[in-house]
């Protein structure tokens, strides 16, 4: 891969992956949710979350026994009775709370004992792996995460829900922070990207004609001269010349003509020796070269051009006004001399 393109590729995939982001950030908007409500139970005593989770069962139909029987006798915090319905309920609570296997298997045995149908187990903290597998086939539910939060939220005060909408802002808030990032670096990437290449293209495909500096000081370009009959006669020859066996293939238009032109007198200023090049008609270079020069080193340098220029099938009968700079005045050299390329 070109060094130009790594910038803009480099710059899309950034773009690609904080797309990719944004789309699962909206997708953990209620995850997000979920733990800052957790932070906010598991900010609360023992008592204030077993009540929210007893409160939940009673706005179900569910009524709590209210006799002497303290919370964890045997093994259960509460029972809750619905018709002949009647449920065991155990309360875990903690942050760092991870609830086995054990809890789960002592209150499936004390459902017997305690003629209930099924039991319940929440917790402000988690259910390990084995405490899932032991639930599976005993009529007790894991209560935790995202079903506690939702079972509960209706309940909690209004500072209390407010402090965990507040804290699931400051949450989406960061890692929206983090997109933007992501996002701007990842848009001055391709903006780099696309500058070089576009740099490299120009310098590829120059659009305009300049003068090359000497090695002292920028040279005048040769001033442009009014159409001679000289000219007219070879822009007739040239037109008279095409015209025999014309090509079925449709001609150029005239601004694809000043196109392939303008290319031409810029690959005429690549040429060393070269100080300007501009045309003067639509078939006439003028080119000034650098003095003193020689004849062979004079031919050299024309013969070169020429080849550049007729490449272009449209310029094949294009013919250069030469003039020479640093040469003295009363030399020959110094004034325009005409070089035909045909």
């Amino acid at each position: 891969m070109s060094l130009y393109l790594l910038p803009l590729a480099a710059g899309l995939l950034i773009l690609g992956v904080a797309f990719a982001m944004r789309l699962s950030a909206e997708r953990k908007h209620g995850e997000r949710e979920v733990a800052a409500g957790l932070e906010v139970l598991r900010g609360l005593r023992w008592k204030e979350f077993a009540n929210l989770v007893t409160q939940s069962f009673e706005s179900r139909g569910y009524a709590a026994q209210t006799n002497s029987r303290k919370p964890g006798q045997d093994g259960v915090d509460m029972i809750l009775t619905r018709a002949e319905d009647r449920v065991l309920l155990q309360v875990k609570h903690g942050g760092s709370y991870l609830v086995g296997a054990g809890p789960v298997r002592l209150l499936a045995g004390m459902l017997a004992t305690q003629q209930a149908q099924s039991g319940v187990i929440a917790t402000s903290g988690a259910f390990d792996a084995a405490a899932v597998d032991a639930a599976r086939n005993v009529p007790v539910t894991l209560l935790d995460g995202g079903p506690l939060w939702s079972s509960v939220k209706g309940l909690l005060p209004e500072a209390l829900r407010v402090d965990a909408q507040e804290r699931a802002d400051i949450a989406g808030k960061r890692a929206q922070s983090r997109l933007s990032v992501l996002a701007i670096g990842g848009a001055a990437l391709v903006l780099l990207g696309a500058g070089l290449w576009g740099l490299r293209a120009m310098e590829a495909h120059p659009s305009s004609v300049a003068t090359l500096p000497s090695s002292s000081k920028t040279a005048p370009a040769a001033p442009a001269r009014a159409a001679t009959a000289t000219d007219a006669d070879a822009d007739a020859d040239a037109a008279a010349s095409a015209s025999e066996g014309a090509d079925p293939v449709a001609e150029p238009t005239e601004a694809e003509l000043a196109q392939q032109r303008d290319f031409a007198a810029a690959e005429a200023l690549l040429v060393t020796g070269v100080a300007s090049a501009s045309w003067s008609s639509n078939s006439t270079l003028s080119i000034s070269l650098r003095g003193p020069l020689d004849d062979q080193q004079r031919t050299t340098i024309l013969q070169d051009i020429c080849t550049r220029v007729v490449a272009r099938d449209a310029l094949r009968f294009t013919r250069l006004e030469v003039s020479v700079l640093g040469a003295v005045a009363i030399n020959a050299a110094a004034s325009p001399r005409w070089y035909p390329c045909r």
